[in-house]
């Protein structure tokens, strides 16, 4: 009975076979995910520096703002019209500002204009225009606080754009299905 009978024996070597791929293929996600942490760590400590500069930035022009405010409440004060307001504004109202080399400072008028370095080719940029000599409120009002990038863009103009225009010569409507053989 037993000589009709085959026994099916796996061998050794193809459970060898198995393992060293399945060892291959551990080993390649090991990898793929070791490239993608450090991947991941150098874009997070990226963006802990932006924000942080940012961060400083905001604290920088908050202080200057808070500076400008006391200026302001003092020229007041001091000023008995609105000319010797409007010159005292242009004189004296960011005079504590100056030791800061992170902190472009300048007066038109009325408007205050305060830009302050950010890193990574940015910088904050804080409008105020002081209140009126008359006014009995706030010394000022802040008209933009924004990040801006101070590196130069340059468009690619080797772009090749859909005009609406096909290469027959003819102009098509860009809404206009074409068919062509």
């Amino acid at each position: 009975m037993n000589a009709n009978k085959q026994d099916y024996h796996v061998g050794i070597g193809a459970a060898s076979m198995l393992m060293i791929i399945i060892i291959l293929c551990l080993t390649t996600l090991a990898i793929l995910a070791l490239s993608s942490a450090r991947t991941d760590r150098a874009l997070t400590e990226r963006n802990v520096a932006i924000v942080s500069d940012y961060y400083t930035a905001v604290n920088k022009a908050q202080s200057s703002i808070a500076v400008i405010d006391e200026n302001l409440r003092g020229i007041r004060a001091e000023a008995t019209d609105e000319d010797k307001y409007a010159q005292f504004i242009e004189t004296h109202s960011l005079m504590p500002l100056g030791t800061d080399s992170q902190i472009m400072s300048r007066v038109e008028g009325r408007m205050l204009y305060l830009s302050i370095y950010a890193g990574n080719d940015s910088t904050l940029d804080v409008t105020l225009r002081a209140a009126a000599y008359e006014d009995t409120g706030p010394s000022y009002q802040v008209l933009k606080h924004s990040l801006s990038y101070i590196d130069n863009w340059e468009p690619e103009n080797d772009l090749k754009l859909f005009t609406g225009e096909v290469t027959d010569g003819e102009y098509h409507d860009p809404g206009e299905v074409l068919i062509f053989d």
